[in-house]
């Protein structure tokens, strides 16, 4: 199977070159990363400027590096380098992706622009401890048909981790994609404004990412290309309302 594999912290993140040298005894892996960190980039395109790619020299795989986003990466990439690739897998990333994050992620959005374009894709988010990606990386290779199977041309698979010790996590669970609330705020630094934010308690479904994840489980949440909500499109046209124009 032919893997484009992308990131959203740059091509000398360790996360994708774990995941790089676990897949490369089974598949034939190229490496399109951006050429430095780009998370929270969501699903940006670069469309004001010149995309230019770069190989990076390495004895694992093919690999290379580009001036743009996450979803560039696999634009470009499937477009131009790898026309012929089976699947995307974006990640490892070294934090998680639940709930309101997949917003905001370029790791996340990266999987999605695989799908926009028709690709069978895969995001990967774990919460490393001790810069250790072993695990995560050959539980995706291990079950890489398995998450495969599990998208279609609407779906895109999210899979988070709350450890990347095997001994520290409970099992697999299906699960919702939950809400995630920040209390954010600035801080002026020397350099200028900075963001942070506090998590605050939101409720969450029991069968939530927000809920499994915390509880030690690894989580596969479904998310959709498509993001119209049916139920409320229905609502509308049920009560006609009537609009000016």
């Amino acid at each position: 199977m032919k893997i484009v594999l992308v990131n959203d912290d740059g091509i000398g993140a360790p996360g994708i070159w774990a995941m790089a040298e676990a897949l490369s005894n089974r598949h034939e892996v190229v490496i399109i990363a951006p050429d430095g960190q780009r998370s929270g980039a969501s699903h940006s395109l670069t469309l004001h400027g010149a995309i230019n790619y770069h190989a990076y020299d390495n004895d694992l795989c093919q690999a290379y590096y580009i001036n743009g986003t996450p979803c560039d990466c696999v634009k470009f990439g499937l477009t131009q380098l790898a026309k012929d690739a089976d699947c995307v897998i974006s990640g490892i990333n070294d934090c998680a992706n639940i709930g309101t994050d997949v917003l905001y992620s370029g790791t996340v959005n990266a999987a999605i622009e695989g799908g926009v374009l028709g690709v069978p894709s895969i995001a990967v988010s774990v919460k490393v401890k001790d810069n250790d990606f072993r695990y995560p990386a050959k539980f995706v290779t291990d079950n890489l048909c398995q998450l495969l199977a599990l998208c279609d041309k609407d779906v895109v698979v999210s899979v988070n981790m709350h450890s990347s010790l095997r001994e520290e996590l409970k099992g697999v669970r299906y699960a919702s994609c939950g809400v995630r609330r920040f209390d954010d705020y600035y801080t002026l630094e020397a350099d200028g404004y900075h963001l942070y934010g506090d998590s605050r308690p939101v409720d969450n479904a029991p069968d939530s990412d927000m809920v499994l994840y915390y509880a030690d489980y690894i989580t596969l949440s479904p998310i959709k290309v498509e993001m119209t909500d049916v139920a409320a499109l229905a609502r509308w046209n049920a009560k006609a309302v009537d609009l000016c124009w």
